[in-house]
């Protein structure tokens, strides 16, 4: 759904914002309308192919958690 798909895409800028490293995972989905931790973590999975925590670790090491690994040269 567009709404699930806006959720998640403030989920996604949220875990690699530096300003919110102070937040933990669980308080970044509660704050994007997310009451299950499980939830939470299947719906981003199945939308991003990595958890949250995975999407926070790339995005930290400086890499681009979105990029297709086909296009890099």
């Amino acid at each position: 759904s567009r709404i699930l798909g806006m959720r998640l895409g403030m989920a996604a800028g949220l875990l690699s914002d530096p300003a919110t490293r102070s937040l933990n995972i669980s308080e970044i989905g509660y704050i994007c309308g997310f009451v299950s931790n499980a939830h939470f973590s299947r719906v981003f999975r199945n939308r991003f192919d990595c958890t949250p925590r995975q999407y926070r670790r790339l995005s930290r090491d400086g890499h681009d958690p979105l990029a297709d690994d086909s296009q890099d040269s």
